[in-house]
């Protein structure tokens, strides 16, 4: 469960990255997640530019677009591929990626930190159970400098 393995609903970092009224899009962050609502009734978007603080790929984790939700799994081909990052200013944030967002639909992307990937290299610590306790030491890392 999402709830369960990130622990979102009791973290305190959080920010609202993009409300469009033409688009009917809301992008925030919470929990170490990125979060994307498309509320359009018609209208999907391809390569659409999403602010993120991370910089770091992103995988997608939720889709309320999959068929075991009622949806019409658009979003399929998306599970089997990360969504890059590119390294420039996107709405406030350092960030972003680019992704197919269909209408009505949800999606949580969780950005894949450099400790996740480098299995060549494994961490001197022990790495952090969830994104949340990631977060919070990219957070300490920041008010160190």
């Amino acid at each position: 469960c999402i709830r369960d393995r990130y622990k979102w609903l009791i973290a305190k970092d959080e920010w609202v990255t993009l409300k469009h009224e033409t688009d009917k899009i809301i992008v925030f962050e919470k929990g170490g997640l990125l979060w994307v609502f498309n509320f359009h009734p018609t209208r999907s978007f391809e390569h659409y530019r999403i602010g993120t603080r991370y910089p770091y790929d992103h995988r997608l984790i939720l889709d309320t677009d999959d068929a075991k939700f009622g949806g019409h799994d658009r979003l399929r081909p998306g599970y089997q591929s990360n969504f890059p990052v590119t390294k420039e200013p996107w709405h406030d944030r350092g960030n972003f990626i680019v992704a197919y967002i269909p209408n009505r639909c949800a999606m949580v992307f969780e950005p894949i930190f450099a400790t996740d990937v480098d299995e060549k290299h494994p961490p001197q610590v022990q790495q952090p159970a969830t994104a949340l306790d990631r977060l919070q030491k990219i957070n300490e890392g920041e008010k160190q400098q």
